[in-house]
């Protein structure tokens, strides 16, 4: 090779590309111009901070060509096994260049925390960033229909208890004090407790009185 040096026998080798969902989004534009960098004091400082981290984090001496992808390694074996009609048990490789998070820590700690606290703020939780980017887009669609349900709920309650109040009724009440309380005022007794609203007044007041029952014996 244009090294000097064979590390892996020659033949067909199978490199693996990103998916449209791994690619960084700066990767697709938007990026900021390389010549106006100097005309932001904080990307220039972000800049910094991340030249330093890396020289910390650097490798001496490291060539990506010593160290064979175990993936393809698994796949040449099943290959084999194949040609040769041998049953043999295929093993699981580990991953030589799987991060070494609690190195990368002990040797540049202090510059990945200035990194971070420079460009995502102090306050920036690494675990929800990592939860969030490894959900599917099914998986943050549905997220994301749970919490503006939620939402919706917890703005019916606010609603519910404000009308509640303008009239002079008391959320908490006997449960022999509904049946005196009109179809509206029921309605919005079962918002203000995140019930259903639906349904007839002898409904509405059987479930409220089921629900304050059981909220009477949790207390």
């Amino acid at each position: 090779g244009a090294r000097g040096k064979v590390s892996s026998a020659a033949g067909f080798y199978l490199v693996t590309l990103p998916y449209a969902e791994d690619t960084r989004d700066g990767w697709r534009g938007g990026v900021t111009p390389p010549e106006t960098i100097h005309d932001l004091p904080q990307l220039q400082k972000s800049v910094e901070l991340a030249h330093h981290m890396m020289r910390k984090l650097a490798i001496r001496d490291f060539d990506c060509c010593n160290y064979s992808n175990p993936a393809i390694q698994r796949y040449y074996a099943g290959l084999q096994a194949l040609a040769l009609d041998n049953d043999m048990e295929l093993s699981e490789s580990g991953n030589p260049l799987q991060c070494d998070e609690a190195g990368m820590v002990a040797r540049a700690g202090e510059e990945i925390d200035a990194f971070c606290a420079a460009t995502m703020g102090r306050e920036f939780d690494v675990e929800a960033a990592v939860a969030e980017y490894s959900l599917t887009a099914a998986e943050r669609e549905k997220r994301d229909k749970e919490q503006a349900r939620k939402r919706k709920r917890e703005e019916d309650v606010a609603v519910a208890r404000s009308k509640l109040e303008k009239e002079g009724v008391e959320v908490q009440m006997e449960v022999g004090e509904l049946d005196g309380c009109n179809v509206k005022v029921l309605g919005w007794l079962c918002s203000a407790h995140g019930l259903a609203t639906s349904g007839t007044k002898k409904a509405r007041v059987e479930r409220l009185g089921a629900h304050m029952g059981d909220c009477k014996c949790e207390g």
